[in-house]
């Protein structure tokens, strides 16, 4: 009685925990989208990738190449771990969050 009474609590308490986890490769449901297509809270490095023949970043949950744009802000440079990005003449360095970096 005691192991299936274990057994069916672990079960529930599975779900919640992974419930719980954000995936940093989707779009943050925190904050609201301005006009200018930008949070109106600080901009999130959510992954970054380097291919042989692409590189991308993932910022705000919107995908970007050197050089476009999200809003006002644009992206100058990808790194394995950050990039840079410009608005209103300067720059600045978005970092990649050690805990969930994930490397082939």
């Amino acid at each position: 009685m005691h192991k299936l009474l274990l057994i069916s609590l672990l079960l529930n308490i599975a779900p919640l925990q992974a419930a719980s986890l954000a995936d940093p490769t989707q779009p943050s449901l925190g904050g609201t989208a301005s006009a200018s297509g930008t949070s109106q809270h600080a901009l999130t490095l959510n992954a970054t990738y380097m291919g042989k023949t692409d590189r991308y970043a993932i910022i705000n949950g919107v995908k970007l190449r050197e050089g476009e744009t999200l809003g006002h802000i644009r992206l100058q440079r990808i790194r394995h771990k950050s990039v840079d990005i410009s608005a209103d003449d300067r720059t600045q360095t978005l970092q990649l969050n050690d805990l969930i970096v994930k490397t082939r």
